[in-house]
């Protein structure tokens, strides 16, 4: 039984390298509290050099837990690194904070200075880390952010690399466009293809779709009678590669790694391979119509353009598979001529949302050259600008609405899009008016994280056409219910907001301890104040108010804890500086877990309230509400098929949960079944491991052991909807 291990999203963290590091950090702690002598060295010397001092042993105990270790270079994980800093710098803070009195300044309830000093150590170890270690390969979103800013702010009506590509043409004849349109599917008899969009999360949801899109073929049932729909002969994915930025290591872990686990490429072709003459055909075809094996199309994202497409460019275009499916693309956009006079148009709508002139001269130009008075056209777009700006209010694509309303003419059949973590599809009702896009389908559950159905459900018009909604996955109910997550689920599932939201709290009131009494005193606002003045005022007024009143409230309940280590009389009617060492810390230290214990969970519930009332009763925070609940299930794929007749049928197939493997052990990290292999050009399908027929697909059940069961009963697959145009 063959046992496949998938390279993983981070440098593996060795058990034996986390013990040492647990030494370093209790030895450390032990040498900075215990070390009297050497403390009473620092102190002779200058105020200042005594904090230097203090960073200088900071990044000689980094240093040492970052450094190649037992001969082999380890690169600590990112987590580990941020939370045992955190920990130290707030020990070793609170440790010499008595002594901020010798710099000649009382520190010891100044917030400001308290600030500075953590944040500036931020900075000193984060400017340590990248000149021994280099950047945080985990801390992606703050590149993607980083990439995002560059690219609007450089980029956007600068430079489009849409621009350059029409302006390297592979040849000077403009009555040609072999770059951008592939005609040589349209000479057969029906054609099958999929549509899958948004797989950038990687891992088990996007591995769990590659999966069911490389099995040779599906059985379902349908109107009672069982069904086989063959694997596409063409794949269509609809953008948004990988999360959450482009790059050499998301393409590869989190987008080229799970389909070529799905299915491998031939055995003769190499990763570091590129293509730049495309198609580049097979050993044994002679040209592109008479290869018979799985193509794959791609447009581009809103996720893939934060490089400028830079890396699109370099894994889409110059590479020449995408694990066993053949890339014959040259451009981030595409003309398709399908069987029985069906397009697809593939469009790549950049940052603006929007095609550019060129792209829209050449889909213009081929509308009137092209496509037939009763051919069908099928447009191909990330963003599903018909929900997206009936969601917030506003016009986009514009150049888009102009290609369909007025080139192609009602010859548009459908349109499809990702973006949106989910399933809808809505068709036009009838009208004496005219409908310019007879269906519109979104289908983003390729593998992100899931978004919710609900918040949409009064979408209805469209370019001047009215819409009913025909199948939403999950539904409207299930989506709100997911919701609830919020509240019961979020301190779980984001446990690290306790550690942020915890901190961030405390250093808050930092500066009210010790100031029970002048607070009781003073915390009043007069009616009088309330009631003059401006609205903006008021509100004002209100917020002071409130924000007082808390405070009161808090001083009163912190000030029953009879668990303080020092009574709040003590410290009111002596001051901090009474106390001692010891005392002080033990005080804080009591502080500290009065709000770890009572206040976090709060935080958290409060948190998740919001979100929670937000996604449901106002509609709003759709992305924040579901991301934090980072839900891997609810993954759906569109199978078409074009029909002898020129019918096209559509199938969503849908799977409620990944797969997982037994205990909990994600598959795509400790695969314990079998891989499809690589397609043949000859027609013969190589198998591996133990499939036996071309309907058997894999799971992890019984025990761990693999057993042959048919595709339709694949990781609780099921058929979302069928219908026909």
């Amino acid at each position: 039984m063959e046992r496949v291990r998938t390279i993983l999203t981070h440098t593996p963290y060795p058990h034996e390298h986390s013990r040492h590091i647990m030494t370093a950090v209790i030895i450390g702690c032990l040498f900075f509290i215990s070390s009297d002598n050497m403390h009473t060295l620092i102190h002779k010397l200058d105020s200042n050099i005594k904090w230097w001092s203090m960073y200088v042993c900071l990044i000689g105990f980094f240093y040492f837990f970052s450094s190649p270790f037992l001969g082999r270079t380890i690169q600590p994980s990112y987590s580990n690194f941020n939370r045992w800093y955190v920990a130290w710098i707030c020990f070793a803070s609170l440790y010499h904070l008595p002594s901020f009195q010798s710099m000649g300044v009382d520190m010891r309830m100044n917030l400001s200075l308290f600030l500075t000093i953590y944040f500036s150590s931020v900075l000193f170890i984060t400017a340590f880390h990248i000149i021994f270690i280099g950047l945080w390969t985990s801390a992606d979103l703050f590149k993607t952010a980083f990439d995002l800013m560059v690219s609007v702010t450089l980029f956007v009506g600068r430079f489009d690399m849409r621009m350059m590509q029409a302006a390297m043409k592979s040849t000077t004849d403009e009555t040609r466009n072999d770059d951008v349109l592939y005609d040589y599917f349209n000479e057969r008899e029906d054609l099958w293809f999929d549509f899958v969009a948004d797989t950038g999360d990687g891992g088990n949801s996007s591995y769990t779709v590659a999966r069911l899109l490389a099995q040779p073929s599906i059985q379902t049932v349908i109107g009672g009678s069982m069904h086989t729909l063959p694997r596409g002969n063409l794949l269509v994915i609809g953008g948004d590669l990988a999360y959450p930025n482009p790059s050499s290591f998301t393409y590869e872990r989190r987008f080229f790694g799970p389909f070529e686990y799905a299915m491998q490429p031939p055995r003769w072709y190499k990763a570091e391979h590129i293509a730049v003459d495309k198609p580049e055909v097979p050993p044994g075809v002679s040209k592109m119509k008479k290869y018979d094996g799985p193509q794959c199309f791609i447009i581009p994202g809103n996720h893939d353009w934060f490089d400028g497409l830079n890396t699109f460019m370099r894994y889409i275009c110059h590479k020449s598979w995408l694990g066993g499916w053949f890339l014959p693309q040259r451009k981030s956009y595409f003309a398709l001529q399908l069987p029985k006079g069906w397009w697809i148009f593939g469009l790549d709508l950049a940052l603006h949302g929007d095609i550019d002139v060129y792209q829209f001269k050449f889909f213009a130009e081929l509308c009137r050259n092209k496509v037939g008075e009763n051919d069908s056209v099928i447009i191909v777009t990330h963003e599903p600008n018909w929900l997206l700006d009936w969601y917030w209010k506003e016009t986009t694509g514009k150049n888009v609405s102009h290609l369909i309303q007025d080139y192609l003419n009602g010859r548009c059949k459908l349109r499809m899009a990702g973006d949106l973590h989910h399933f809808m599809r809505h068709s036009a009702t009838p009208s004496d008016k005219p409908t310019f896009v007879e269906h519109l389908l979104v289908n983003g559950c390729g593998g992100a994280f899931l978004h919710p159905t609900h918040v949409f459900k009064n979408f209805e018009r469209f370019s001047g056409t009215t819409y009913e909604c025909k199948a939403a996955y999950p539904s409207y109910e299930e989506s709100s219910g997911i919701a609830l997550g919020n509240i019961l689920k979020f301190r779980k599932k984001n446990w690290q907001f306790d550690i942020i939201g915890g901190f961030i709290y405390f250093i808050l009131v930092f500066s009210m301890f010790p100031q029970k009494v002048p607070l009781l005193k003073n915390a009043n606002l007069s009616t009088p104040d309330l009631l003059l003045g401006s609205w903006a005022l008021k509100y004002a007024y209100g917020i002071i108010y409130w924000q007082r009143q808390v405070i009161t409230l808090y001083m009163i309940g912190i000030g029953q804890w009879k668990v303080m280590a020092v009574t709040r009389i003590n410290i009111c009617k002596n001051g901090m500086m009474s106390l001692s060492r010891s005392v002080l810390i033990m005080y804080y230290t009591s502080v500290f877990i009065y709000f770890w214990i009572f206040s976090t969970p709060v935080v958290s519930l409060i948190f998740g309230s919001y979100l929670y009332i937000c996604i449901n009763w106002f509609h709003i925070h759709f992305d924040e509400a579901f991301s934090s609940l980072r839900i891997a299930n609810y993954k759906s794929f569109t199978r078409f098929h074009i029909k002898k007749d020129g019918d096209l049928e559509i199938f969503t197939l849908a799977v409620d949960k990944i797969s997982i493997a037994l205990n909990g052990t994600p598959i795509i990290f400790n695969i314990r079944s079998q891989r499809i292999g690589n397609w043949i050009p000859s027609g013969r399908q190589r198998k591996e491991g133990l499939i036996s027929s071309a309907t058997t697909g894999d799971t992890l059940a019984n025990g761990g052991q693999p057993h042959l069961q048919t595709p339709s009963e694949f990781a609780n697959m099921w058929l979302l909807i069928a219908w026909r145009i």
